[in-house]
């Protein structure tokens, strides 16, 4: 009898003779589902030019992110669908399942991290800098961080963390993109903190608006990453190594080299 009990004890732990299997998983990767069903579906903030936008007379997606969107379903044999968002509903849509990555300009943070999973492998990594306007003389972080002074920068993101840090003093102000510049450039804030593609960008297509400060010396780096939902260890490794080929092939350099354009000439 003591034997006969022995012997369900192992079976039930081996997951034989009707119990739980404990070497088995019922989870399938995201992976195999994209690929079965032949697309992808990549949430983007396409207010954010030249990373990720639309284009003022198509409409279409255009930008360095959305190329890379594209390379991504071309490896992976599928169609790619964008999902444009709004920045601050991103992650809530990725977690809510209204596609199934970010590509994004997204930056890891430990605070984006506990929600979301993150490559490892970096897509671009871009330099943080800042907007004023074009008659203000002030030009150090020190100049900034006293209060009275407003800081603007892009609600939820790596510049709003980089932001508080730089500024305690100073009234931090997150806000959509472009309404985050415009409030420089009508007097209402005083700094906007934001990343080297958008500052040169933005100038470009605005000149004499604002000008850029620091960049011989950028505040921070803000390297971007790809976002997924937690718990799926074989599409994040397959997705690090994705990117880490396509660097190795100086692919994704081709298309950073396409549209980070540095310098306002």
């Amino acid at each position: 009898m003591k034997r006969n009990f022995m012997i369900i004890i192992l079976l039930s732990v081996l997951g034989l003779g009707g119990g739980t299997n404990l070497f088995a998983s019922d989870s399938i990767s995201l992976l195999d589902v994209i690929q079965k069903e032949g697309v992808i579906k990549v949430g983007m903030y396409l207010q954010y030019p030249p990373i990720e936008y639309r284009d003022p007379i198509t409409k279409e997606p255009k930008g360095l992110e959305v190329d890379i969107a594209n390379l991504l379903a071309k490896d992976l044999g599928v169609k790619l669908e964008i999902v444009d968002m709004e920045w601050n509903a991103i992650i809530p849509g990725l977690l809510a399942k209204k596609f199934d990555v970010i590509i994004a300009g997204m930056s890891r943070t430990p605070k984006r991290n506990l929600a979301v999973a993150m490559t490892s492998n970096n897509l671009e990594e871009y330099a943080t800098m800042a907007l004023s306007r074009i008659d203000d003389v002030r030009k150090t972080i020190e100049d900034f961080n006293k209060k009275g002074v407003v800081v603007t920068c892009l609600q939820g993101s790596a510049t709003e963390a980089t932001s508080k840090r730089l500024f305690p003093n100073a009234e931090i102000k997150p806000l959509q993109m472009t309404p985050a510049v415009l409030e420089v450039q009508s007097g209402r804030a005083d700094i906007c903190v934001v990343s080297n593609l958008f500052c040169y960008k933005y100038i470009r297509q605005n000149p004499g608006k604002v000008k850029i400060l620091f960049e011989d010396q950028p505040i921070a780096n803000q390297p971007s990453a790809i976002g997924l939902r937690k718990g799926d260890q074989i599409f994040l490794n397959w997705l690090d190594n994705w990117i880490q080929y396509q660097r190795d092939q100086r692919t994704l350099q081709g298309l950073i080299d396409k549209w980070l354009v540095i310098g306002v000439e």
